[in-house]
């Protein structure tokens, strides 16, 4: 038996995610990146409208391919992932459980859509805040802090305390500018 449209539709491809500020309209955007994030990407008002497109939109896609007999790529197979069943057994509090099935009501989506999508959005956020964190650790690494000077060569309560931010020396020395980056 050949490769057919249902032993494609029933792969396991990696799906990206994607909230989208309202600057950019809001709702999801959803991609298979093994497809092409160009080609094979969706959007949607919540994560379950989107992906009932990129469904539909991968179908299509396969349906070409087949019937014009072009290659099909095919998720390569993560040895890590061969463990995981993509099924989990979550209990919770009676009142998260309340809140969850509430906002999966609001938002049109299951509850277990729901739970997926906040802790897409929190891993999403997680990872965000590493990225951050490390911008921030490179930039200041090479930032020389006049204050940390002062407080370091003058010692002692009465210079730290003479330096703390909302007094006139501090305050001073951020109106001259006198941090400078020397890295």
């Amino acid at each position: 038996m050949g490769k057919n449209l249902d032993y494609y539709m029933n792969l396991s491809y990696n799906i990206e995610l994607r909230f989208l500020s309202e600057e950019d309209g809001g709702g999801v955007a959803v991609c298979h990146p093994e497809l092409g994030r160009l080609s094979c990407h969706a959007w949607g008002e919540t994560f379950d409208e989107a992906m009932g497109v990129l469904v539909e939109i991968k179908k299509g896609i396969f349906q070409r391919c087949l019937e014009k007999s072009l290659p099909i790529p095919e998720p390569a197979p993560d040895e890590e992932d061969m463990d995981y069943s993509g099924k989990l057994l979550l209990r919770l509090p009676k009142v998260m459980h309340r809140a969850v099935a509430n906002m999966a009501k609001e938002s049109g989506t299951s509850i277990n859509s729901a739970i997926v999508l906040l802790l897409t959005e929190a891993m999403t956020k997680r990872n965000a805040m590493e990225d951050i964190k490390k911008a921030l650790a490179e930039f200041f690494d090479g930032v020389e802090w006049p204050v940390q000077h002062h407080i370091h060569h003058q010692g002692g309560k009465e210079a730290e305390k003479a330096c703390s931010p909302g007094t006139e020396s501090f305050e001073k020395a951020f109106e001259d500018d006198m941090f400078t980056r020397t890295a």
